[in-house]
């Protein structure tokens, strides 16, 4: 995933300056796009921002520990990826379910 361009992953979630406006306005529009994804699961505001931040953990868990080299195993890890991102999808689906109408 992330071993095709490290430094691109790199560049995205490390900030040589945290209070560049540029660079907050560029992470707010991948937060925006990661809720606009989950928009379509029709989350209550504060359940789609915790959501989000999950994709986003997942994200940035598989790709760093992809980018150290520590997936040793030799199986496929786009699949397990595939495997991880359809679990998280099958835990909006639970969430969806249990939420109160609103």
């Amino acid at each position: 995933m992330c071993s095709r361009a490290p430094a691109l992953y790199n560049a995205c979630t490390r900030f040589p300056d945290a209070n560049d406006p540029n660079l907050k306005q560029a992470q707010e529009s991948i937060v925006q796009l990661a809720l606009g994804v989950l928009e379509t699961y029709h989350l209550q505001d504060e359940m789609a921002i915790h959501m989000g931040r999950g994709l986003c953990s997942i994200l940035h868990g598989f790709t760093s520990i992809e980018q150290l080299g520590e997936f040793g195993m030799p199986l496929d890890r786009n699949k397990s990826f595939s495997i991880l991102l359809n679990t998280f999808i099958e835990g909006i689906h639970a969430v969806m379910l249990n939420q109160p109408e609103t």
